[in-house]
């Protein structure tokens, strides 16, 4: 029987490798490249509305893709950013709000009968730095909050 150890280990190489890919398919541009790391959720994590998220474990991020590892599988957030294009009046010099519009896309992967703890996930390659989150939901700050490359 598939213990959940190696079901996880699976989920975590399956995305190591699709986060990956496309910095080596030829013809797909390339984001300034930065290390991907898996940040633990310490309290720090929002829904689309600002209420925090226990259920989110760790929060992985590429270009173009958030994904993220809950207690009951897996959330994927597919976006991409369009700029307005500016107006000849407005291209003066001086200081414009930007207009950004944002398509984005949600997939949720359920795992049947899956019951994700923090405290059973191996976290592997801690960063030598960590981060300090100050947000409305939480008055003294989220600190220590580290990053891991599995």
């Amino acid at each position: 029987m598939i213990n959940l150890r190696n079901i996880l280990l699976l989920i975590f190489c399956s995305i190591f490798v699709s986060i990956h890919a496309a910095e080596k398919t030829p013809g797909i541009s390339k984001a300034p490249s930065i290390p991907n790391f898996f940040t633990e959720n310490k309290g720090q994590m929002v829904d689309l509305n600002g209420a925090p998220v226990p259920f989110v474990l760790f929060k992985a991020e590429s270009p173009g893709l958030n994904m993220f590892i809950t207690e009951k599988g897996l959330t994927y957030m597919f976006f991409k950013a369009e700029e307005e294009e500016k107006k000849d009046n407005e291209k003066d010099g001086g200081f414009e709000d930007e207009n950004i519009e944002i398509e984005w896309n949600r997939v949720d992967v359920l795992l049947k009968g899956a019951n994700i703890k923090k405290e059973n996930i191996i976290k592997e390659g801690k960063s030598p730095y960590f981060r300090q989150f100050f947000l409305g939901h939480c008055a003294n700050g989220v600190g220590q909050v580290s990053d891991y490359e599995k």
